[in-house]
């Protein structure tokens, strides 16, 4: 693909990411109308109600500029900083198979990463002692039996995995629910930076979304999906 292509496809992608009222499933449901994202991005009222498309996203599509796109563009420009489509063969097939997958994935760091073998770990924002040592230990064990350890990058058990796996001298993933540029909690960012240089944080969400309760159990299904199991390592009956 040429340059020119390419950028045009990329801002192609990053106006259908931010249309409300899409979302994963839709956005691939109109990729496969379509035939490619710019179709997708450039279809007239019309065509895209008949498609499917709701109204917020007819009106987003067929009314914006780009001027909104802007953040979105510099993110993207700066170093280790990529977008994955469910559309390159870049897009990592496991998650590509997985019940409403995203369409694309902001990703910080290696995004080779993102297609080697994973497992989660994740469990309480609020856990034992015994939990966190168990955590720790499992997460160390498993990186250096040459799996990825992924998991959600908040406080608790997530925290204690990704950092064993560093600690181990192996990468972790982290999937956020905020965008890419957005760190929450704030005090994981330190962490969220190592992990960056020793693997990829990733996020379906464009740069600049807040945290927002919706989206943690929504980051779930990415975590899930990457991954060939989930290892719950201490949580409560009712968690995400």
């Amino acid at each position: 693909m040429h340059s020119s292509d390419a950028s045009d496809a990329r801002d192609a992608w990053l106006r259908v990411i931010r249309a409300p009222g899409l979302g994963g499933v839709r956005i691939r449901q109109l990729l496969g109308h379509f035939g490619s994202i710019q179709s997708v991005a450039a279809a007239n009222g019309a065509q895209l109600r008949a498609a499917g498309a709701p109204a917020a996203a007819i009106a987003w599509l067929t009314e914006s500029d780009d001027e909104g796109l802007a953040a979105d563009r510099a993110w993207l420009d700066a170093p280790g900083c990529h977008l994955v489509t469910c559309d390159s063969p870049d897009f990592p097939a496991l998650l590509q198979r997985a019940p409403r997958a995203p369409a694309a994935l902001f990703v910080e760091g290696d995004p080779q990463w993102l297609w080697f073998a994973q497992i989660a770990i994740v469990g309480s924002r609020n856990p034992t002692d015994g939990g966190i040592s168990n955590a720790r230990d499992f997460s160390r064990t498993l990186a250096r039996s040459g799996l990825i350890v992924t998991s959600g990058l908040a406080d608790g058990i997530d925290a204690a995995a990704h950092r064993a796996a560093l600690d181990a001298g192996q990468p972790t993933i982290a999937v956020i629910a905020t965008g890419p540029d957005i760190i929450y909690p704030a005090r994981n960012r330190t962490l969220a930076q190592a992990i960056v240089e020793h693997g990829a944080v990733v996020s379906e969400y464009p740069p600049g979304t807040p945290a927002q309760r919706e989206h943690f159990p929504m980051r779930n299904r990415i975590i899930a999906g990457l991954s060939l199991g989930t290892l719950v390592v201490e949580a409560a009956q009712r968690s995400g």
